[in-house]
């Protein structure tokens, strides 16, 4: 019940130079996002949720209910963005790219890396803010 936008919100400048990634809910029944269940220690969890939550955080973290190709159901924590702008926005071709590769390293099918391929992207074509170590510890 939910779908994959790209945002920006108010107040933040992404070091992306283009909206991020986000989830909202969706009624619509063509609409689904697709992603990998990680299991964190409690310490590792707590960390990461005050990173993306805490007084300089973007997210807030939300319970959402994960349905798995075979339907059986896990109820997991997600990040959303904290008071999102209306409206759709569009990512750089730098971030998009990250996206689409970490759904192609993690697997996800095919045709959800299509659909993410498809994405309409900003074309900024400068440097990105953030240093290649930076970029590095984004992976795992």
């Amino acid at each position: 019940n939910y779908k994959l936008v790209f945002n920006d919100i108010v107040d933040y400048v992404s070091p992306w130079h283009g909206a991020i990634a986000n989830i909202i809910p969706s009624s619509n029944d063509d609409d689904d996002v697709w992603g990998v269940i990680h299991e964190f220690d409690k310490q590792t969890a707590e960390r990461l949720t005050k990173n993306l939550t805490g007084s300089n955080g973007i997210y807030q973290l939300i319970r959402v209910t994960v349905k798995y190709p075979d339907n059986r159901t896990v109820d997991c924590s997600s990040f959303e963005l904290r008071n999102p702008l209306p409206g759709e926005r569009r990512p750089s071709p730098q971030y998009l790219s990250m996206v689409v590769a970490g759904a192609m390293q993690k697997g996800l099918p095919e045709e959800y890396t299509n659909k993410l391929k498809r994405v309409v992207h900003n074309s900024h074509e400068g440097p990105i803010s953030l240093d290649d170590k930076a970029i590095g510890e984004l992976t795992y």
